[in-house]
């Protein structure tokens, strides 16, 4: 259906909706109720329809003007089209807009529950920053915020709080908080002035009321007991804490937090009958289940949406690839908004990418729908590409300089043939199996943008946690000046990415060496960390390992080639056809550089100083073993997500 009859329809029913309304013929009060708001949900929309309806009406009433022979009143017709075309599109985009589906749950109060996950005390601190954050936000908005219940620690923590909060529109600005929040900072408690990381989770629920979920008493089993945990005189003394469990979905809510056991009994049937509404939510919608559960994970460190670095003074959020540095303003709730928006601005794209009328518009018809975006989503769509859309658009956008959101509302551009060219030559690059981040030239990690090319290896989200532990273990040293070693840098992204991280501590001074034996790599290399604002302490040089140098590290990293040759060729395509084999061939059983390394190492580390390395998936015991051969000692390990051990640090054994 296209964009000129969909708008017309709209405005047909409004019109409907207006003149029943105004018969005053609807006697029934829920039906009029029901009518009225639907009438005022649609006015905003039918009054943008009616203003470009008389703004191309306007358009047409300059066609004499334009052939005119006045050259004196061409002249100020052709200006006033120029102006009337802009605002006609600039309408366009905005009822595009209006026009996305609704979430009938946006306009509920939301329970918000927030839970510390992995880093002890730590992530209890973190989650009463995020607590505060949330209750300052709600102030700011002139929402109300309650606890609901809450499980403190004894060092002004929180295990768990779940709170109510009520005012307009509050679960649709908030939905997007739900998912695994990550820390980096120094916590008070550690001498060594070492970074740790740890974490929060946080769930975003639509308050539901009576009308929403209808649950029998007889359902319901209602046990009382005494509260604990710190506490007034009459918490800890009385019968008041209130725990009901539905036992149809096994679903549980208690409270604690007032003295009354009525008003406990009350906020725990408030937040039992919102989790038994959000599962009914997501049976209904299996998508948004998915999308729900793969965000909020397990609060492990590893999985997370956004991060709060506080020695840079930066929030990340991974999803929309935001980078703020005004992370004590978005504790105190003061520019939260900034992050919100752009993550309903995001939603809003992938909403319209989902509208089957959609079709990007010019000014003044709707264009071809064989236009060269289409197509290539289309092709992509075939060969059961996921996002197939956004991945078009992004090879689109590549040629076009623009990001989706921009494609989405001011739709295909006037390009030339050779860009058109160009984008199905990559469309086509696709198909044939080359991974997107191969064809656009660059790949995010630990929330920056790095430079690849045919000669460097993909960066990996695994890899992360190698620069998380050379981070740990970096800011324990108490050196004053540290030189940092990266054997097979790549592109540079361990390396310039530890150095980032670490310049904001102006008492050391930090200096890191990149070593590969290709120059085709080094200049990604060195492209990447200039790029990134990184024209000091750092320099790439060609070495075999340690053919080249000369000098002692305290910190040796390395990500070496850890794959057995003869299992190359069982590799997924995307890995086997598309990254450098010297970059993943680790001879006969995958351990040949741990022994090449192991074996000269400590004539260049300094004493005190560590190695870190990331191992394949079962090599931990045999890496271990190999340098414990040689003098090393593992003083720690870290593991993935998935509880396999894929981080190995080693210092030289003390004789």
């Amino acid at each position: 259906m296209s964009f000129d009859i969909k708008i017309d329809q709209i405005l047909e029913k409004f019109q409907e909706i207006e003149k029943e309304l105004s018969s005053g013929l609807v006697s029934d009060n829920k039906k009029f109720a029901k009518i009225s708001k639907e009438f005022s949900d649609m006015t905003p929309l039918a009054d943008k329809i009616k203003e470009i309806k008389k703004l191309k009406s306007e358009l047409n009433d300059l066609n004499d003007l334009l052939e005119s022979k006045d050259s004196e009143m061409k002249e100020i017709a052709e200006i006033e089209k120029e102006n009337i075309t802009k605002k006609i599109q600039q309408i366009e985009n905005e009822i595009r807009l209006l026009l996305i589906p609704k979430d009938s749950s946006d306009e509920k109060n939301a329970i918000i529950e927030i839970r510390a996950g992995t880093g002890g005390e730590e992530a209890a601190l973190f989650a009463a920053d995020l607590f505060r954050m949330y209750n300052r936000y709600s102030e700011l908005q002139n929402w109300k915020c309650e606890i609901m219940d809450v499980s403190e620690t004894d060092h002004d923590g929180i295990k768990e709080v779940i709170i109510n909060i009520s005012g307009k529109n509050v679960f649709g600005r908030l939905k997007f908080e739900s998912g695994t929040h990550r820390v980096q900072r120094v916590p008070e408690t550690e001498s060594g002035g070492r970074i740790h990381t740890s974490a929060a989770t946080v769930a975003v629920l639509p308050e539901a009321t009576d009308i929403d979920i209808d649950i029998s008493e007889k359902d319901l089993r209602i046990d009382i007991f005494r509260s604990s945990g710190p506490g007034g005189q009459s918490v800890n003394t009385t019968d008041s804490a209130v725990r009901i469990t539905h036992i149809p979905t096994g679903i549980i809510s208690q409270c604690q937090d007032e003295k009354s056991q009525h008003k406990n009994k009350a906020k725990a049937m408030t937040v039992l009958r919102s989790r038994i509404f959000e599962e009914e939510r997501n049976k209904k919608d299996k998508e948004r289940a998915m999308e729900r559960k793969s965000q909020v994970g397990t609060g492990d460190r590893s999985e997370r949406i956004r991060t709060y670095n506080f020695p840079q003074g930066r929030v990340t959020d991974h999803r929309v690839s935001l980078t703020l540095y005004k992370l004590e303003q978005i504790l105190k709730g003061e520019f939260l908004d900034e992050i919100i928006n752009s993550l309903r601005a995001d939603d809003n794209a992938k909403k319209l990418s989902k509208i089957d009328w959609y079709q990007p518009l010019n000014s003044f018809m709707e264009k071809i729908k064989s236009n060269i975006l289409t197509i290539g989503s289309n092709l992509l769509k075939n060969i059961k590409i996921k996002r197939f859309m956004h991945e078009a658009r992004l090879i689109y956008g590549k040629e076009t300089n623009q990001n989706n959101l921009q494609i989405l509302l001011k739709g295909e551009e006037n390009i030339s043939i050779k860009k058109k060219k160009k984008f199905l030559k990559n469309i086509f690059l696709r198909i044939s199996g080359k991974p997107i981040s191969r064809i656009l030239g660059k790949k995010e990690f630990y929330s920056r943008s790095f430079f690849i090319n045919k000669f460097t290896l993909d960066p990996r989200p695994e890899t992360e946690t190698l620069v998380e532990s050379a981070l740990e273990l970096i800011n324990s040293l108490k050196n004053k000046n540290i030189k940092i070693l990266d054997i097979g840098t790549g592109t540079g992204c361990i390396l310039t990415t530890i150095l980032l991280e670490l310049e904001v501590l102006k008492k050391r001074e930090i200096y890191g060496v990149g070593i590969d034996i290709s120059d085709k790599t080094l200049f990604i290399a060195r492209k990447n960390s200039r790029n990134l604002g990184l024209n000091k302490n750092i320099s790439f040089l060609k070495s075999d390992i340690f053919s080249r140098i000369f000098e002692r590290f305290d910190v040796i990293i390395s990500n070496p080639p850890y794959i057995e040759s003869d299992e190359i060729s069982k590799l997924s395509t995307t890995v086997k056809n598309f990254d450098p084999y010297i970059s993943l061939d680790g001879g006969k059983d995958g351990l040949e550089f741990y022994r090449r390394i192991s074996r000269d190492i400590k004539n260049y580390l300094t004493p005190g100083g560590f190695f870190l390395t990331e191992v394949g998936f079962s090599q931990s015991s045999e890496v271990r073993t190999i340098f414990n051969n040689n003098g090393f000692i593992n003083i720690f390990s870290k593991k993935d997500h998935s509880g396999i051990e894929r981080i190995l640090v080693f210092s030289l054994k003390k004789k």
